[in-house]
């Protein structure tokens, strides 16, 4: 399932009078553009839970077991590094030497090759 498009969540969301367009997208920054996630918002003590799902499944579990991912911590500071650095450029180097200043010791390639596990969309 791939996420709606701006347009097509404001397509999906049928604005009604009393939101904005402003007011759609700060939504849509927040929740993200899942349908599923339209779905949800008369109820929005769902949408965490959804979205921790949706987490904890296709980025944790199916990349660990497709990957055969020996350290699932790494891999999650990894994922919190580049979720809290949105719009910014990162490196291997920028996000190794944070996490060794945090006290998690690491490599480049280390972090390279994670990150590549996380491109990566093949299934087999």
């Amino acid at each position: 399932m791939q996420p709606l498009s701006f347009k097509e969540y404001l397509d999906f969301l049928e604005l009604d009078e009393g939101m904005t367009r402003k007011e759609a997208f700060n939504q849509y920054l927040q929740y993200g553009g899942l349908p599923t996630v339209v779905v949800l918002l008369d109820n929005k003590d769902t949408i965490g839970p959804f979205l921790e799902g949706i987490y904890n499944t296709v980025l944790m579990k199916d990349v660990i077991e497709r990957n055969g991912v020996r350290d699932a911590a790494l891999l999650k500071s990894i994922l919190k590094f580049i979720a809290a650095n949105i719009g910014s450029i990162v490196s291997t180097k920028k996000i190794s030497d944070y996490l060794t200043s945090s006290g998690r010791k690491t490599t480049s390639d280390t972090i390279e090759n994670y990150l590549k596990m996380l491109e990566r969309e093949d299934v087999s």
